[in-house]
């Protein structure tokens, strides 16, 4: 959830907002942790629900993601409890405000989130994706929507996710994935946003990242920045 002014500002500007509570990635299999994610999601429901500019609750992020559940002891039982507290958050959403959107972002293994029943949960189903940046080939994003389509014919979906880095002072007249050059990201963002506009079942698409931001772990062109911004961290377009 963002500061009170965020929210504001984008009433007055007219932008649309998805807002989510912070459980991503490493979900505890923990009844209390439970008990804290159900808090918050009222709680951010309660504190925000005046703002026209909202209109997506979400929760969870990439819970699944690799790095993580590749150390998941019991993943049977793991998928279970997560999608038990799934249902939980979306109860609990519905019943504080039934007119609103619900949402979970995923990260590109759709299966995994399909078996797991994460996808039937929420109103919408937002996928991460950066083939063509992470992964080799933009053709591959064109792939995926048409296994969403033929997997969840019925389930709206939002590109939460898709962006490449980039470095303001580096330049190529033959742009490759991973160069960080602005022309690279030119191509990356020019595909996915004729992608999304060419698809109908697909609602939208949120480019990551508007600004260049601090990430302490992240060792790309800069040191420990994320150059995925549109912007510089000073706000000069690249």
């Amino acid at each position: 959830p963002q500061d009170p002014t965020v929210y504001e500002a984008c009433d007055k500007l007219g932008l649309i907002v998805t807002t989510e509570i912070p459980a991503q990635n490493q979900i505890t299999e923990d009844e209390q942790f439970y008990v804290n994610c159900e808090n918050m999601q009222r709680e951010m429901i309660r504190q925000h629900h005046n703002h026209p500019s909202i209109f997506i609750w979400a929760y969870f992020n990439e819970i699944f993601l690799d790095e993580w559940w590749m150390q998941i002891n019991d993943r049977t039982k793991y998928k279970k409890s997560i999608t038990a507290l799934g249902k939980r958050l979306e109860a609990i959403t519905r019943n504080e405000d039934p007119y609103r959107y619900t949402m979970i972002c995923n990260h590109n293994k759709m299966d995994q989130y399909i078996d797991a029943e994460i996808t039937s949960i929420p109103m919408i189903v937002g996928w991460n994706l950066y083939y063509g940046w992470y992964e080799d080939d933009f053709e591959v994003f064109d792939n995926f929507l048409k296994k969403h389509k033929e997997k969840l014919p019925n389930k709206p979906v939002i590109i939460t996710e898709f962006g490449a880095g980039s470095d303001q002072r580096i330049h190529s007249f033959e742009p490759k994935r991973f160069d960080f050059s602005i022309e690279w990201q030119d191509k990356f963002l020019e595909y996915y946003l004729r992608t999304i506009q060419k698809t109908d079942f697909v609602c939208g698409g949120a480019v990551w990242n508007f600004i260049d931001f601090q990430s302490e772990y992240r060792s790309d062109c800069m040191p420990h920045i994320n150059n995925k911004g549109m912007v510089t961290t000073d706000r000069i377009p690249k």
